[in-house]
C-alpha cells in the first residue's frame, strides 16, 4: 500500500498492491472521500503478487509515476519476479521493466543516494523461491535523468531482507541504509558519499539474530539524530529462544534434487529434564516436505523422542547453512552520534509480532510518537496465530523513554494480520489506514 498523487490534482490518493487473486487497486480522493477509481496502464489484474509499492517522480516532469516490486510465494517460476515501473505519461501509466534480475522481493526504498536531484531505488530481496532461508541479492538502481541503471557493485547478498530505511545515522550528511533481516541481525549499510554501501562493524548489533520484520526512524530524544525502532516476534511465544538455546533453520537438500528442504529447531526439556535441541514441526509435516523423514521413521514414538542432531545430524551441517535466533524482543536503538544503545520496548510492545510501525505526533506535543501494529497468522497449528497486538502507541516525551496508550485509550483497533501502514492528512482531517491481510482496510479517523 502506497500513498501519492496518482492524477495530478494536488491530493494524495491511495494504492493498494496486487496479491494472489486480488487486482491492484487506486482509491482516489475527492473531497473528504476516497472513491475507487480505475487507472489506465495501472490498476486491475497482474500475473504476480506487488509485495511493495513506491509512488514519486522517477523523471522529474511533474507527475507521479509508481515502482511495483513483485514478491509473494506463489509464482511458479522465479522468473516471474520482475520489478516494473509505470511511468506516467500525462496520466497513462506505461509499464517498464526495471533492469534487475527476477526475484522474490520484500520492500522498495527512494532516495537521492547520491545527490545528483533525483531519487534512487533501493530493492531487498525475501527469499529464494524453493530455497528457504536462502536469498538472493538485493540492489540499488541509480536513477540518471529517469533511467534507472544497475552497477554490480550495488548488488548486495543481505540475507533474507524484510524492511530497509535511508537515515543518516552518523551525521556525515549522507544518507545510509539501515535494513532488517529474519533469521538474521539488523545491518547498517554505510553511504560512502555515493561511492559505495559498506556494512559497518557494530559488534552488538551483529550479536542479535532475530526475525527483524520492520525498522523506523525518528529523532525520538530530541538530541539531533535519528533513533531507530526494530520489529521483532516478541516475547509471547512457546519456544525457549537465547544467545544459550537459539532457535535455528537448517538449510540442507536432504533428497538431493537441488531444493532445500528446511528444518526449524528449537530447545525443550527431555524426559530427564535436560534441554535437548528438537524439530519444531511434526512428523507428517516433515513427511510432507520430504520422504527423508518417512524412510527414517516409521514411529511417531521414536520420532518425538529423537533430537535435531539424531534426526539430520546437525555436526555436520556448516555455519554457512545454519541460521539461528537468539533474541524476539523489539527493541529501540538510541543513537548517540554513531553509537547505539539498544532497549527493550515496554513490555506492552511484546505481546505479539511488531510488522509495521508508524511516527506520528498524535498527541500534538511536538515529539514523535509511534503507531505499532503487527500480529502474525501464518504459524503452523501447534504454534497459533500471533493476534494480541491490536494497535499500540508508543508516546515519545522528547528523553530516552516512551508512555504506552492503550487501545482503549487511543481509540485504535488493528485487528488482524496488518500488513501496511499509512498516515494520510489533508486541511481537516487525518487518518491512519491499515491494511490487514484476508481483510477490508481499517479508515481510523
Amino acid at each position: 500500500m502506497a500513498k501519492g498523487d496518482l492524477n495530478g490534482d494536488g491530493q494524495e490518493d491511495l494504492l493498494i498492491g496486487a496479491s494472489s487473486g486480488q487486482p491492484t487497486t487506486a482509491f482516489v480522493k475527492e473531497g473528504s472521500r476516497f472513491l475507487l477509481r480505475e487507472i489506465e496502464g495501472l490498476t486491475g489484474d497482474k500475473s504476480i503478487q506487488e509485495a511493495d509499492l513506491q509512488i514519486f517522480d522517477v523523471d522529474g516532469d511533474g507527475d507521479q509515476d509508481v515502482i511495483a516490486a513483485a514478491g509473494g510465494y506463489m509464482a511458479e517460476d522465479e522468473k516471474q519476479y520482475r520489478h516494473v515501473l509505470y511511468r506516467n505519461e500525462k496520466g497513462n501509466f506505461v509499464k517498464e521493466e526495471l533492469p534487475l534480475p527476477p526475484f522474490s522481493a520484500s520492500v522498495v526504498r527512494t532516495f537521492d543516494f547520491d545527490k545528483d536531484g533525483d531519487l534512487d531505488v533501493f530493492i531487498g530481496c525475501r527469499v529464494k523461491k524453493w530455497n528457504f532461508p536462502l536469498s538472493n541479492n538485493s540492489y540499488l538502481l541509480i536513477n540518471n535523468k529517469g533511467k534507472f541503471t544497475l552497477d554490480e557493485k550495488f548488488s548486495f547478498d543481505l540475507g533474507m531482507v524484510t524492511d530497509a530505511n535511508w537515515s543518516d545515522y552518523d551525521g556525515d550528511g549522507w544518507q545510509d541504509l539501515i535494513i532488517t533481516r529474519e533469521w538474521n541481525s539488523v545491518m547498517i549499510l554505510k553511504n560512502e558519499k555515493s561511492n559505495s554501501l559498506n556494512p559497518i562493524s557494530d559488534p552488538a548489533m551483529e550479536r542479535k539474530h532475530g526475525l527483524w520484520s520492520c525498522v523506523i526512524a525518528g529523532d525520538f530524544d530530541q538530541d539531533g539524530d535519528d533513533d531507530y525502532l526494530l520489529g521483532n516476534l516478541g516475547l509471547n511465544h512457546r519456544f525457549t529462544i537465547s544467545e544459550k538455546y537459539p532457535m535455528r533453520v537448517y538449510s540442507i537438500d536432504l533428497d538431493k534434487n537441488g531444493y532445500i528442504d528446511p528444518v526449524s529447531t528449537s530447545y525443550w526439556k527431555d524426559e530427564k529434564g535436560d534441554m535437548q535441541e528438537y524439530p519444531i514441526n511434526y512428523l507428517d509435516e516433515l513427511a510432507a516436505q520430504s520422504p527423508f523423514f518417512r524412510k527414517s521413521f516409521t514411529s511417531y514414538t521414536k520420532f518425538s523422542f529423537s533430537t535435531a542432531n539424531q534426526i539430520i545430524n546437525t555436526d555436520t551441517i556448516s555455519a554457512k547453512n545454519t541460521f539461528y535466533v537468539n533474541t524476539t524482543t523489539s527493541y529501540v536503538l538510541w543513537n548517540d552520534k554513531g553509537k547505539f544503545t539498544w532497549q527493550e520496548l515496554p513490555v506492552e510492545a511484546q505481546v505479539a509480532p511488531v510488522k509495521k510501525l508508524l511516527v506520528h505526533d498524535f498527541n500534538g506535543d511536538t515529539f514523535n510518537d509511534v503507531l505499532i501494529a503487527g500480529n502474525d497468522h501464518t504459524y503452523d497449528v501447534s504454534t497459533g496465530n500471533y493476534d494480541s497486538n491490536k494497535g499500540l502507541i508508543l508516546l515519545g516525551t522528547g528523553s530516552k523513554e516512551f508512555t504506552t496508550m492503550p487501545p482503549s485509550q487511543s481509540g485504535l483497533l488493528l485487528n488482524g494480520q496488518v500488513e501496511s501502514l499509512i498516515h494520510l492528512k489533508s486541511d481537516t482531517l487525518s487518518y491512519v489506514i491499515g491494511g490487514i491481510n484476508r481483510s477490508k482496510l481499517q479508515f481510523i479517523n
